[in-house]
């Protein structure tokens, strides 16, 4: 079983990560759950990213168009792109108070050439590896955390016709009357996570 699990380590920088997300060379796929992370979140993974803490590796299987689909780790590169490129606006900061209000282009020029030059770790599951290998690899890194909910995990590692037929009744207006949920648990797929449990 080994032998199917064909992978190497990488390295980029926050400048080529944002770039290849605003590029879509790095393609965010369906099981994948929506953006959800709120402004403290964001603010408080680019903190630690400016402060230099360890960021946990991301994960990518390398497709047959040579892009990268993105396994684990799309809030990290969404959040990383949205305030190098989108104007992220971080707040409430505890170690880093100053940088609280502030955008990337509001740090000094030397300053934001190091944020730039970052380098995080990747490991990819190379274009050879078979949709098992990729779906076990999704799989265990989320449900190894908090990350994915139930719902997000069943999207990830056990696709299938039942999955698509629960994915099709959570998007019933029916549902959405007798089981309303805010945006946010749209988000995070819980009408699935409903319709899955009834």
């Amino acid at each position: 079983r080994s032998r199917r699990i064909a992978f190497y380590t990488t390295e980029y920088t926050v400048e080529l990560l944002a770039k290849k997300m605003r590029e879509e060379e790095f393609v965010i796929p369906d099981y994948q759950r929506a953006f959800t992370w709120e402004t403290p979140r964001k603010s408080k993974f680019i903190e630690s990213l400016i402060m230099g803490l360890p960021i946990p590796f991301l994960f990518f299987w390398e497709m047959t168009n040579g892009k990268r689909e993105v396994v684990d780790g799309s809030q990290r590169l969404r959040t990383i792109e949205e305030y190098i490129l989108g104007g992220l606006k971080l707040s409430k900061l505890e170690e880093l108070p100053s940088l609280s209000g502030t955008v990337f282009s509001d740090l000094p020029a030397s300053r934001q050439l190091k944020v730039l030059n970052i380098s995080i770790r990747g490991i990819v599951l190379n274009e050879h590896a078979d949709d098992q290998a990729r779906f076990d690899m999704f799989e265990r890194i989320n449900t190894g955390s908090l990350n994915a909910n139930n719902a997000e995990v069943r999207r990830g590692a056990l696709r299938g016709p039942f999955q698509l037929m629960v994915q099709d009744l959570a998007k019933s207006p029916l549902l959405a009357e007798l089981a309303p949920v805010s945006e946010k648990s749209k988000k995070e797929r819980i009408p699935e996570e409903l319709v899955a449990r009834f």
